[in-house]
């Protein structure tokens, strides 16, 4: 059985895949509080504003590296993933709208 996947319209990943593999699991962020896991990308489901964004091994806010623009919202349906192989260690929201870590 092959581990499960998403497809994820007029998108590519480095890779070339067009699939999000989520066989590790996912975790719905839904409120403003930081959550401290490790996870390779998120989904927002709404416009929702990153207040905060974490890679593992850095104390820094890394949301500059991903977000052109870290103090407006993202849109609904926008997918961030971790570069490099690396994994983000904490995320923090407005909690307007749930975001989605795979994990």
């Amino acid at each position: 059985m092959s581990a499960p996947q998403v497809t994820v319209s007029q998108m590519t990943l480095a890779n070339g895949s067009t699939k999000l593999d989520y066989s590790n699991g996912t975790f719905i962020v839904n409120n403003n509080v930081t959550v401290a896991k490790e996870f390779s990308s998120f989904i927002c489901t709404g416009k929702v504003a990153i207040t905060d964004l974490r890679i593992v091994g850095s104390g820094a806010d890394v949301r500059s590296s991903y977000i052109s623009a870290p103090s407006n919202g993202l849109a609904e349906g926008c997918v961030i993933t971790a570069i490099n192989g690396t994994k983000f260690s904490s995320i923090t929201t407005d909690g307007v709208a749930p975001v989605v870590l795979v994990l």
